[in-house]
């Protein structure tokens, strides 16, 4: 049998009246429990300082009462909770212990707001032992969800302990500066972060640190197109194939951002990991397909011999590279608008190798696609057209090194393994069957090997090409040069 001592001193509730408390307070409390769980011999409970403020009884009894009418209005259920030195250390039966501390924490403006569902009904169900139906479960699991926002929580000197039999003695922790969560309703979480996370001594030497980690701007899907679809799914379900694309349709989130900063990780027999800055976001106007999507990173790093393919592990280290350091970007948008679709940018920078970036526009790119890219492809190809690209290489000393590895693989000299490659661009171009554009390509690729610099590749045709035209011209290749007006230039 399980035993328990629970101790409260400084107990104070003030001002209560039409089911509201001003506040309520403790100055600590501690609770000791003997557990009656196999493998857990005692469990302890600290908690220092705490205090609620006007928490609002009679609004959160409103949001159970079927008879009062939803209003869709958020209804004040606690204006602010503080706690301070909250701990929690559990005993194991063989002589170890697990502990989670928390310095403090702050939450502002919880709010309630009265939905259409009769969660009291769904209650009596369970507890006299009628199952509900699967779309009262589900449905209920979302109301509840709706029917609760909250301004502000943030949490404080977050640190956990726990035993790892490969290292005896100390156990490992996992602390956390802050924890934060702020603006989440039904409609959204404005930010969700933790930062300053650290660990001890892991196993095998392994090493873990971040900066920071967030996740935020996410806008879910409107509920009402739930509401309608989760009966239909229930009714299907097991009779046919679900529709991935209907679900994602309804249920996916309409924008959403993550990202991470100051990340550093140790792998035992890999190396070291960093990423100094990465972000990701993503939107649409037409769910579930994105049609804004942003991504960059920053300063990151990974040893060449963490990589999983060993020949171009091999090929980078004979170039005196021990580590892969980029930095890359990508920014796409379709606007439903102009039905424009614009890749701005798509850049990897890569030390000691080189910077590529490229950037292309397409026009009259239909909303179908985006509505249904399995069944509407072909009509994108057929009414889109393309309006012009960029593509460029900066070299960053990968290309003469590369030369010489490949020239003495070969057993050749140097310049005589790079006209050969000249050679090779020039047979690749046989089939445009365009002596002035071949022989501007050929000095082109001539001139960037022997003086790396920038390989420029300009695509600029004088008006919009049909991209089925552009696809039709891949039988007939020496029509595409003067096509898209295809410009290659080498400079320094």
């Amino acid at each position: 049998m399980a035993k328990s001592k629970f101790v409260m001193n400084g107990y104070r509730v003030t001002d209560f009246k039409d089911g509201a408390i001003g506040e309520y307070s403790f100055d600590s409390m501690t609770q000791d429990m003997e557990s009656p769980v196999e493998g857990i011999a005692k469990q302890s409970v600290s908690q220092g300082r705490t205090v609620f403020k006007d928490f609002n009884f009679g609004n959160f009894l409103a949001l159970l009462d079927p008879d009062v009418a939803e209003s869709g209005e958020q209804m004040p259920l606690l204006a602010s909770a503080h706690t301070e030195d909250y701990v929690i250390d559990q005993d194991l039966a063989d002589g170890k212990s697990v502990s989670m501390k928390l310095a403090s924490m702050d939450a502002t403006d919880f709010t309630v707001t009265k939905r259409d569902f009769d969660f009291l009904g769904v209650l009596d169900q369970l507890f006299s032992g009628n199952t509900p139906a699967p779309e009262q479960v589900i449905t209920a699991a979302l109301q509840a969800y709706r029917s609760f926002s909250i301004s502000d929580v943030r949490m404080r000197g977050f640190e956990m302990a726990v035993p790892v039999p490969e290292i005896p003695g100390e156990p490992v922790t996992l602390s956390m500066g802050e924890i934060g969560l702020s603006d989440m309703s039904s409609d959204k979480i404005g930010e969700f972060v933790i930062s300053d996370v650290k660990t001890s001594t892991l196993p095998n030497g392994a090493e873990f640190s971040l900066g920071k980690a967030h996740m935020g701007n996410l806008d879910f899907a409107p509920y009402g197109p739930m509401a309608d679809l989760i009966p239909a799914l229930i009714e299907e379900a097991g009779k046919s194939q679900p529709d991935a694309m209907r679900i994602a349709r309804v249920f996916a989130p309409r924008s959403i951002s993550y990202g991470l900063e100051d990340l550093h990780v140790v792998a035992p027999g890999k190396g070291e990991v960093t990423i100094g800055k990465a972000e990701q976001s993503f939107s649409t106007t037409i769910a579930p397909i994105p049609t804004d999507i942003s991504t960059k990173t920053e300063n990151a790093s990974i040893p060449v011999a963490a990589l999983n393919d060993p020949k171009a592990a091999a090929f980078l280290e004979a170039l005196g590279l021990d580590t892969i350091a980029w930095s890359d970007e990508t920014r796409l948008h379709w606007d439903e608008t102009t039905l424009e679709l614009t890749l701005e940018k798509l850049m990897i920078d890569v030390q000691g190798i080189g910077r590529a970036e490229a950037t292309m526009r397409f026009a009259n790119v239909p909303k179908a696609l985006f509505e249904n890219p399995q069944t509407q492809a072909q009509i994108a190809l057929v009414s889109s057209a393309f309006v012009g690209a960029e593509i460029s290489f900066v070299d960053a000393g990968v290309t003469t090194k590369a030369i010489q590895k490949m020239a003495q693989d070969a057993g050749v000299p140097e310049e005589a393994f790079a006209q050969a490659l000249v050679a090779q661009a020039e047979a690749a171009l046989q089939p445009v069957n365009d002596p002035a554009f071949t022989q501007t390509v050929t000095e082109a690729v001539a001139d960037f090997l022997a003086n790396p610099g920038t390989l420029r590749v300009v695509l600029a045709p004088q008006k919009p090409v049909p991209v089925a035209q552009i696809v039709g011209s891949m039988v007939t290749p020496q029509v595409l040069p003067g096509l898209l007006n295809v410009q290659v230039t080498s400079s320094h």
